[in-house]
């Protein structure tokens, strides 16, 4: 399990900038979220068609790819099919996210980070992020067991319901929720439960950005349950000059064939 919670890390005038250009984009946006492989697809205007392209830049100039670069000892991929803004306004219930594990976009065999960032004050008046802890040593093995044979023709998001928590972590387990400021960056692993904090008397908004990172060079086995041929990702090459935004069979032409 990885988490770690940078904190002052984007400065203020990025995160005005970021906040200012999204409300414009997506003003009239009526949903929970918005990913950018549905930007990318069918935006609703020219703004949300520049957005993969800006957040993409975003990232890039953050310290997010350094932390995967000096965690792993790898070179990150960004997954900008998953990159996410999602959007909370109190009492919206439908926006809450249950307890699930970003192993859902990815698998669990290549390193897998999600970089979670808010662009308001959350923990307080706004729901952050909250994950279940295990108390004592964590084995994976039978965590991942109990993940791969839930069924996801009834149970789409593999999500988990409060009285399984402990049955899944294999351990007592603490509910920890991560009090945030603009600027701060929660990044964790594929291994951890989360969910939108539980927190029913919000009083504020919150508008929350969410990249997950990759390996640069290597995909998982079962790549072919994560919409590989259709997946936009972004990638630096070895000359380290802009990044490239494209499509996973772009960067592995050598495995994967180009969609029909």
């Amino acid at each position: 399990m990885l988490f770690h919670t940078p904190r002052s890390v984007i400065d203020k005038n990025s995160i005005s900038k970021i906040q200012g250009y999204l409300d414009a984009a997506t003003s009239n946006f009526k949903y929970p979220k918005i990913s950018m492989g549905k930007c990318f697809r069918t935006p609703e205007n020219e703004l949300q068609a520049a957005l993969p392209k800006n957040l993409d830049n975003f990232f890039w100039n953050s310290p997010i790819p350094d932390f995967y670069r000096n965690t792993f000892f790898r070179e990150p991929l960004l997954l900008v099919e998953f990159l996410t803004i999602r959007f909370h306004k109190p009492g919206d219930t439908k926006a809450n996210v249950e307890w699930h594990l970003d192993a859902n976009f990815y698998g669990f065999t290549v390193p897998l980070i999600t970089a979670w960032m808010p662009l308001v004050e959350v923990g307080h008046n706004a729901p952050g992020i909250e994950f279940a802890v295990p108390n004592n040593a964590f084995n994976d093995y039978e965590m991942r067991e109990i993940w791969t044979g839930i069924d996801i023709n009834e149970n789409k998001n593999r999500i988990v319901k409060d009285e399984y928590l402990e049955q899944f972590l294999g351990c007592p387990f603490r509910r920890h929720a991560v009090p945030m400021n603009p600027g701060d960056v929660c990044i964790f692993d594929q291994f951890m439960l989360h969910r939108t904090q539980f927190m029913p008397n919000a009083t504020n908004s919150r508008t929350a950005l969410e990249f997950r990172v990759a390996d640069r060079n290597f995909l998982p086995p079962d790549i072919d349950q994560f919409k590989s041929r259709g997946m936009l990702v972004s990638w630096k090459d070895y000359d380290n000059k802009e990044p490239n935004i494209g499509f996973l069979h772009n960067l592995f032409p050598h495995i994967l064939n180009k969609p029909t």
